[in-house]
């Protein structure tokens, strides 16, 4: 707008394409719905508490944990799971309360979620595992930790917990 002898005039009109919103990746991640909430598990040495909630837009999950040792210690960290859309694939990111860092690739395999990872620990050291979720019923869910290696020595399984939701 311009003003010209007291009155406001159009100046120039320029059309610009109306950008649709960014897509949500909530069609992508909802085979993973059943992880919001909140949960816990004990054993005879540890204690489990995890939260899981989608982000704004739900084009991520996630998901915070804490794990209280029988010695006092207490491990934590967060973790992001997304649609990576240049490799279409679910792909997450971990980092811990020590320092270290884990990426990995969720795949859907017979009803079970299955987490290919890389890690860095916080002294550089390197390995790798597999995570297996699997779903139970509404209010819980399996967890294991398999084909452990770091910095090439193969390391033990850890034994399947299940985890409960509050």
């Amino acid at each position: 707008y311009v003003r010209r002898g007291g009155q406001w005039l159009i100046d120039r009109v320029v059309e610009e394409p109306v950008m649709p919103p960014p897509p949500s990746h909530y069609e992508q991640l909802k085979g993973l719905e059943w992880m919001i909430g909140d949960w816990t598990e004990r054993g005879e040495s540890f204690q489990l508490e995890v939260t899981c909630n989608w982000t704004s837009k739900n084009n991520f999950i996630s998901r915070k944990f804490k794990l209280y040792r029988e010695d006092g210690t207490v491990d934590s960290g967060l973790q992001l799971i997304g649609w990576d859309a240049s490799r279409e694939e679910i792909r997450s990111w971990l980092f811990d309360s020590d320092g270290g860092f884990v990426s990995g690739r969720w795949d859907l395999k017979d009803g079970r979620w299955v987490v290919a990872s890389v890690a860095t620990l916080a002294d550089g050291s390197s390995g790798s595992f597999t995570s297996v979720f699997s779903p139970i019923d509404d209010s819980s869910y399996r967890w294991k930790k398999i084909n452990r290696v770091l910095d090439g020595r193969l390391l033990p399984n850890i034994d399947p917990v299940t985890v409960h939701r509050n």
